[in-house]
């Protein structure tokens, strides 16, 4: 279908049918069309038809979105495969909205666009033609595989019990060898304990967590800079001063994109006044354990937002765990804010605008840098 008009008059038609088709998806997610389905058999042949019609719907958008692109639309056949297929559909319109990222870049004029006038041929004048879009390539590079110089590779097909990588035990109330034992947990199977258990069933928040208190500004962002970490020597000097702090806070980047169990790429934590970046793609990355005597520090506030694969994360591949966690995500939820997104809480209470088009890049890329060097 051709578009005619200006920008503004296209957007005003399409964004009404974008927040009209937004607004019936939450309210059909929100409904429990398992229950409708068992007690009204009727409803199920409607129900059945509208699947089959959305789901054609979604094979057509995906076609268009890939057209054009070096991705390809996966084919859905059920619902089942929609969540199976996910990945392939996010490559799509990924590429489709960086697409759209340039395009309006273009028309604003911060891009200047490309075109090979008769004159430029004429001259024999070549065109440069446009770089990539930074995004896309940093979330497409093919690079060395940093796990392989781990002191333990990560196993895909593994099926053992997870058992914790801690060889010491700051702050422990049970000892590290009685919390390193099997336990039964049914149906024949067995696992390890969380080590740190009894330690968060215990915890008792320090007091002024529980006290009023103006909020502390931030420092100005010109004002700031981070600190990369890369060598134990300079993990240790951020330990020294990370002991010192009542609050620190804590962010990950993983990538899983290129291997079934994922990695824990970086590791961003901040004080009041200070930043670190911490590479966690180093071979003795396991090491990095020797920070419980913060993290499981209960007289030190761990802030994370949406903090439950971060845990994970911290456990399995650091050998980390949080004793004293502050969640931003649920406390925003229990408050009641109706967007409870990092970039939500930036935007209200740091006036901050988080640029997100990196989130899903390949965050080993700095790694291929060191390699180079």
């Amino acid at each position: 279908m051709a578009l005619s008009g200006t920008f503004e008059s296209v957007k005003a038609g399409i964004s009404p049918a974008l927040v009209s088709i937004t607004r019936t998806a939450g309210r059909i997610a929100a409904e429990d069309l398992a229950f409708q389905r068992s007690i009204n058999p009727a409803v199920t042949p409607k129900l059945d038809g509208q699947n089959s019609r959305l789901l054609h719907i979604a094979n057509q958008l995906g076609k268009n979105a890939a057209t054009g692109t070096e991705a390809t639309a996966p084919q859905l056949s059920d619902a089942d495969s929609l969540e199976e297929k996910w990945q392939g559909l996010v490559d799509v319109f990924d590429s489709l909205l960086e697409k759209a990222d340039a395009c309006l870049d273009e028309y604003t004029g911060i891009i200047k666009k490309t075109i090979v006038s008769g004159e430029a041929s004429s001259t024999g004048n070549a065109v440069l033609p446009r770089k990539p879009y930074l995004a896309q390539s940093y979330r497409r590079q093919t690079l060395p595989k940093p796990q392989l110089r781990f002191q333990r590779l990560p196993m895909n097909d593994d099926t053992t019990p997870f058992k914790p990588l801690l060889l010491s035990k700051p702050h422990a109330i049970v000892p590290l060898e009685e919390s390193l034992r099997l336990e039964d947990v049914g149906e024949g199977l067995k696992q390890y304990g969380h080590p740190y258990g009894p330690e968060i069933n215990a915890l008792k928040y320090p007091a002024s967590v529980y006290q009023v208190a103006t909020p502390v500004p931030f420092l100005p962002l010109d004002s700031t800079e981070a600190t990369f970490v890369d060598s134990m020597e300079d993990v240790k000097l951020m330990l020294q001063e990370l002991k010192n702090a009542k609050e620190i806070a804590v962010d990950l980047e993983h990538h899983d994109a290129h291997s079934y169990v994922g990695l824990t790429s970086l590791m961003q934590i901040s004080t009041r006044n200070k930043d670190w970046i911490v590479d966690t793609l180093q071979p003795w990355r396991e090491e990095l354990q020797i920070l419980n005597e913060v993290f499981a520090n209960p007289e030190i506030v761990k802030i994370f937002h949406g903090a439950f694969m971060d845990m994970i994360w911290l456990q399995r591949d650091l050998g980390l765990y949080v004793v004293g966690l502050f969640d931003t995500y649920h406390a925003s939820k229990a408050l009641g804010y109706r967007k409870n997104s990092l970039a939500a809480l930036l935007s209200r209470h740091a006036n901050f605008d988080a640029a997100k088009q990196y989130q899903m890049a390949d965050w080993r890329l700095r790694f291929a840098w060191f390699l180079a060097a």
